[in-house]
């Protein structure tokens, strides 16, 4: 309750003297303005937005270098189509903008890809695209980019076994040929190389949308070099999105930092509420996709979403008392920003989602169960058109401290209900994927990867 006008702060570093006591980036986070009334009503507005069958679609969205043609068919007269910005809702039109009026039947209408919102310039192939009837209701689901005109085309990642490594970093890079290893995850922490002023004289610049971020030439040389000595050794590189609200630059953490970050997880959801977070966000996915999806280079094949996002409370964290389906539009929206970057320079990349070893069970208190999480993104994927998301998966036994998970993972059986999906009953999780209407489009099976896993003796 602390924080109202009126109220004092005391620090009280002790009484011994003769002590030298360093502060550093010392800041007071803001209180949460978002009520829980408020959240149960945006997660309510989900639920009927995924459930609602609209009169009108939009069918396809083609993101070409400076335009972006939108088709679709209306069901009335005096529709408009709008553009939902990245920290908009469809489900409750908020943060969108007018595009043009629609002719009832069938349309294409072409836009400009850039525009100013909020005094910011915005690159629109992060937005979606819906139609609101002539009383200003949504009249349809919104759609994403169906196509994105690519910059460049790498080649699809060939992995060679199934043997990796997780969180290969520069002192284990010796590994790789001992160990024949073919697939890495690398962790990729915004804060130890972007900046949003220029740190030190070496600093490499990096413009987006007209703005400069500034890399850290160190760290950049450190990733070159774990990259680029997987790509010579043919190993499939996942990396590991984290954006750590308490690390490097302080205005950069911050623009980062989702506004209802519980101050106590070394790891936020990313800040996709207003213009300068999710161009910050989107600068350093630029950057990464740009840089890592050149041959020569070193190559990121896959996009690690975060982590272990059904322990939000702790690894991706949005804050208590989150309901599920507002933390996964959240979600989503940050899924969506990563993979319609990737897209335009590697098309054959996926975005993973991270998961625990839990399944229709939480893992840990305040959790989400990680299969309603994935039947929820098929959900979204269904209305908004569906992209290359796969499932990063932490196969760890039931509990960490008995190694014999055969013996000991009681809450893991082979029923698609199960509590638990570890190695005693990887079929589950498995079956789930193979599923035909979890399909890419229809067509194509997801990527399940066990990223992270292990036992304890």
């Amino acid at each position: 309750s602390w924080g109202n006008s009126g109220d004092f702060l005391r620090m009280d570093f002790g009484n011994k003297s003769g002590v030298t006591i360093k502060i550093r980036y010392l800041g007071i986070n803001g209180q949460n303005t978002v009520s829980t009334t408020q959240r149960n009503a945006e997660a309510n507005s989900v639920a009927r937005y995924l459930s609602t069958q609209y009169p009108s679609a939009v069918t396809n969205v083609e993101v070409t270098a400076d335009k972006i043609i939108i088709q679709g068919k209306t069901a009335s007269a005096g529709c408009k189509l709008i553009d939902v910005r990245v920290n908009g809702s469809a489900s409750r039109l908020t943060n969108y903008a007018d595009v043009c009026a629609l002719p009832q039947g069938e349309f294409s209408v072409e836009t400009t890809r850039y525009a100013v919102y909020d005094g910011v310039k915005y690159d629109r192939l992060l937005s979606k695209w819906a139609i609101i009837d002539a009383s200003r209701n949504l009249n349809s689901h919104a759609h994403y980019a169906d196509y994105v005109a690519p910059i460049r085309q790498a080649e699809p990642g060939v992995l060679k076994s199934k043997k990796g490594l997780g969180g290969i970093f520069n002192v284990n890079l010796g590994d790789i040929q001992q160990l024949g290893l073919h697939s890495v995850t690398l962790n990729i922490f915004f804060s130890e190389f972007m900046r949003m002023n220029r740190g030190q004289a070496d600093d490499v610049e990096y413009v987006y949308n007209g703005r400069t971020y500034y890399i850290n030439k160190e760290r950049q040389q450190y990733y070159d070099n774990v990259i680029k000595t997987c790509e010579d050794n043919g190993v499939i590189i996942a990396a590991i999105l984290l954006a750590n609200p308490n690390e490097g630059e302080p205005e950069y953490a911050t623009t980062m930092c989702h506004p209802e970050y519980g101050a106590t997880s070394p790891y936020t959801m990313p800040n996709i509420t207003d213009m300068n977070g999710i161009n910050a966000y989107a600068a350093t996915i630029d950057y990464l996709a740009n840089r890592y999806s050149v041959k020569g280079q070193g190559r990121i094949h896959h996009w690690i979403m975060h982590n272990e996002v059904d322990q939000n409370k702790y690894w991706t964290d949005m804050g208590e008392g989150q309901p599920l389906l507002r933390f996964m539009e959240h979600y989503e929206r940050s899924m969506r920003l990563v993979t319609n970057i990737v897209r335009q320079y590697d098309p054959n990349a996926y975005v993973l989602g991270s998961y625990t070893s839990a399944w229709t069970s939480t893992n840990g208190n305040g959790g989400f169960a990680p299969k309603q999480m994935m039947d929820l993104m098929v959900s979204f994927s269904n209305i908004e058109g569906d992209f290359r998301w796969g499932i990063a998966y932490h196969p760890y036994p039931q509990n960490f401290y008995k190694p014999a998970f055969w013996s000991a993972d009681t809450g893991a059986t082979y029923a698609e209900n199960s509590s638990f999906c570890t190695f005693k009953n990887m079929e589950v999780i498995s079956d789930w994927m193979l599923r035909p209407e979890h399909y890419y489009k229809g067509k194509e099976k997801r990527i399940l990867f066990f990223s992270e896993n292990g036992v304890n003796s």
